[in-house]
Parts: structure tokens; C-alpha cells; sequence
């Protein structure tokens, strides 16, 4: 299903990588840096949980110290796994929060794009409708902006979300 310009073209994914970014893209670049922002402070409040977590498996691990009231030490340790509950309440909501703007700009992102994809169809010469059958076309465009709304939500804002994870 190409046209005449994409085949001229010296670099068709080139212009099409530009031409997806600058049509899609950019206008929901308010909602991307959102979803990009949740999943940082995500990612951020996972390693954070590691630190929290530290002194509770330590004072369990070692046991109640002598010379401290038991008393004291058990208040303690109830206090840091009180502190541990809310923060893993935090950070399940900062999850279901991610998923939930993950599945907004997946969604927006492929509304555009079958937008873009029916006008870029509705512009195309009678001759091509002659040469292509309608099923093949509709079988062609479902399949193709199927799986780039697989990569968008799997590949993609998964990547982005392990190199957040690693850096942080």
C-alpha cells in the first residue's frame, strides 16, 4: 500500500518516522509527558520502597537487641511496617495511575493514527481502489495499526519505564 511519494522518497522510514512524530506526536505532547512523568515518580518510589524496607528486614533479621525494652522494639517495628503499608497503597495507586495514562495516550495515539491512515485513503486515486481490493486494504490497515498500538503499549512504554527503573 505505498504511494508514488513514498517510493520517490530516498528514505521513506526516515520521512515516515517524521511525518508520525509530527502529526501524531506532537500534539499530544502534554499527555506523553504526563504518562513519562507518572512513570518516573513510579519508578522513583519503587527504589525509594527498598530503602524503607531496609530497617524492618534488618531489625526482624537480627532479632529484638538486648539492653532495649521489648516493648519499644516491637512499637518500632509495628511503626515501620505500618509506614511500609502506606507507602506500597502509594505506590499501587502511582501504578494503576500509570496504567491508566499509558492506556489514555496509547488510545489517543491510535485514534490519530486511523484518523491520519482514513484521510490518507480518502485521498487516493480511483486507479489504486481498482488495483487493490477492499478487503485487502481493511485486512492490511487493521492488522498494521493493530500492532503499532502493540509496540505503543507493550514495547515501547515498557522500554521507557525499565530505562527509568535502571537509571533511578
Amino acid at each position: 500500500m505505498q504511494t508514488e511519494a513514498a517510493v520517490s522518497s530516498p528514505l521513506p522510514s526516515a520521512n515516515a518516522l517524521g511525518t508520525i512524530f509530527g502529526r501524531i506526536v506532537r500534539p499530544l505532547w502534554p499527555l506523553a509527558a504526563i504518562t513519562c512523568s507518572i512513570l518516573v515518580v513510579r519508578d522513583l518510589a519503587e527504589v525509594a520502597s527498598v530503602y524503607l524496607l531496609s530497617p524492618v528486614v534488618t531489625s526482624v533479621s537480627e532479632g529484638l537487641k538486648p539492653g532495649v525494652g521489648r516493648e519499644a522494639q516491637m512499637h518500632e517495628i509495628a511503626s515501620a511496617v505500618g509506614i511500609l503499608l502506606l507507602a506500597q497503597l502509594g505506590f499501587n495507586a502511582l501504578i494503576s495511575l500509570s496504567y491508566i495514562w499509558n492506556a489514555k495516550l496509547s488510545t489517543r495515539l491510535m485514534a490519530s493514527m486511523r484518523s491520519g491512515v482514513y484521510d490518507h485513503l480518502q485521498r487516493l486515486s480511483f486507479s489504486f481502489y481498482d488495483a487493490n481490493s477492499a478487503g485487502r486494504l481493511i485486512n492490511r490497515t487493521v492488522g498494521d495499526l493493530e500492532s503499532i498500538h502493540q509496540f505503543i503499549n507493550m514495547s515501547l512504554l515498557w522500554t521507557l519505564d525499565i530505562f527509568i527503573f535502571v537509571t533511578a
